[in-house]
């Protein structure tokens, strides 16, 4: 009798004991759970501040170039030109974002310059480049351009990544020209996505309208395959974070004129 009574004592400390191991393993995954979506969350929230902040400066720079493109003194391609275009640098060059600002004629060859080294790169053609050609297509100012990023022709930024901020010139209802300004794109990523990288295994990359790795704002190659899946985010209409491969992805798209950007977190999940 003693005997059959420890049995069933001991049978249900033992399930006792179960249920307190089950319970610990629980509370143990909803903890992690808790603390991978913090986590993520904390991603997110800083992919989308940054992506804002790019937005807000596009928006700022963009009226800026279209109110240059509507002045009369443009039009007058003379001094009183140059001095317009020298205070617009004035008043955005120390950002140390912009590198200069172009006015074309109505074929798209560069016939003023004003930018950082103070040089005046002149002849150039840009009848080419895609903010030229919607210029053309516009009856009106009053709307300015984001180009794709480029590889600058002149001036202070020859070379260099850069993206065109342009607002086409009219003459009453002539097109005489387009007004192009440059944003240093190495610059740019730099300013509005270091504070993305919050360890040395953060990858931050930033990926163009039409799909293309622009920046990498990490240590070595970056990880082609996770990046083709999260070009497939490039749609999405808010920000928001993922786990992927082993990794928490976080994404924001940044808007910029018409242009459409993508900012991406990734760190690995264990």
């Amino acid at each position: 009798m003693w005997k059959a009574l420890l049995n069933r004592s001991l049978v249900g400390l033992l399930a006792i004991v179960g249920l307190f191991v089950g319970f610990y393993v629980a509370l143990n995954q909803v903890r992690n759970f808790s603390v991978k979506q913090r986590f993520t969350d904390r991603q997110a929230l800083i992919a989308r501040a940054q992506a804002g902040n790019l937005t807000t400066f596009f928006d700022d720079f963009g009226n800026s170039v279209k109110v240059l493109a509507q002045s009369p003194s443009i039009n007058g391609r003379d001094k009183v030109t140059v001095e317009m275009m020298d205070t617009f640098m004035d008043e955005w060059g120390n950002s140390g974002l912009v590198g200069g600002v172009v006015l074309t004629d109505a074929k798209g060859i560069v016939r003023f310059n004003s930018n950082i080294l103070g040089t005046r790169d002149l002849g150039v053609s840009v009848a080419d480049r895609d903010y030229f050609l919607w210029a053309k297509t516009q009856e009106a100012d009053g709307e300015y351009f984001v180009s794709e990023p480029v590889v600058s022709r002149l001036g202070a930024t020859r070379g260099n990544m850069i993206v065109v901020v342009a607002a086409p010139v009219f003459a009453g209802d002539r097109f005489t020209g387009v007004i192009a300004a440059s944003v240093q794109l190495k610059e740019l990523t730099g300013r509005y996505m270091s504070l993305m990288n919050l360890s040395e295994e953060t990858r931050v990359y930033f990926i163009s309208g039409s799909g293309d790795l622009v920046y990498n704002a990490s240590a070595g190659s970056p990880d082609m395959e996770l990046l083709d899946e999260a070009k497939d985010l490039l749609d999405t209409p808010t920000a928001g974070s993922v786990e992927k491969q082993g990794h928490f992805v976080a994404y924001a798209p940044a808007r910029a004129g018409n242009q459409e950007w993508l900012l991406v977190m990734v760190y690995p999940s264990s």
